[in-house]
């Protein structure tokens, strides 16, 4: 099993653990209105998913913000930021942070996300929040790429991502 550290603390990450090459599951999510939605999206030739542990924390949101900038420069890519946060808490952080162009869902309802892509976070003070990861899709939902942060206060490899994408 992979595990990711916070501070002192090191956690098993639960769940499924997907490898490049897997074909992504398409797990329900809830969206700013509390409507259930599938994570695929159909019609788009590179999918950005990205998971943090919650929008509250300041590199959780810096991530959600570099994706936020990349969404106008990469016209072909869905970008998705999912966490636990309620859906309420998730839009007035974008909202007061101008966060506007991602698709922002949350995990908080089933931990389908967390569960079968082998990012939840085991037994520690932050348990069943998210670990921070990035999983890149290709148009048949293939994952291409993926990342999980080894030290959750760390931001993902920017860099490396991009390369995928272009």
């Amino acid at each position: 099993m992979q595990k990711v550290t916070f501070k002192e603390e090191t956690y098993q990450l639960e769940g499924k653990a997907l490898k490049v090459g897997d074909k992504a599951p398409d797990v329900k999510l809830v969206n700013g209105d509390l409507q259930e939605v599938n994570l695929l999206k159909q019609g788009v030739r590179f999918q950005v998913v990205s998971a943090l542990p919650s929008l509250t924390g300041s590199v959780c949101l810096l991530q959600a913000k570099h994706f936020n900038e990349q969404t106008g420069k990469l016209p072909s890519v869905s970008f998705s930021v999912i966490s636990m946060d309620l859906p309420f808490s998730q839009g007035q952080i974008c909202g007061a942070e101008g966060i506007k162009d991602l698709r922002i869902l949350s995990d908080f309802r089933y931990k389908a996300f967390g569960e079968n892509y082998g990012v939840l976070l085991g037994k520690g003070s932050l348990q069943g929040l998210l670990a921070r990861s990035v999983f890149v899709l290709d148009d048949k939902g293939v994952v291409i790429y993926k990342e999980i942060v080894q030290n959750i206060l760390e931001e993902p490899n920017y860099e490396a991502l991009l390369k995928v994408l272009k």
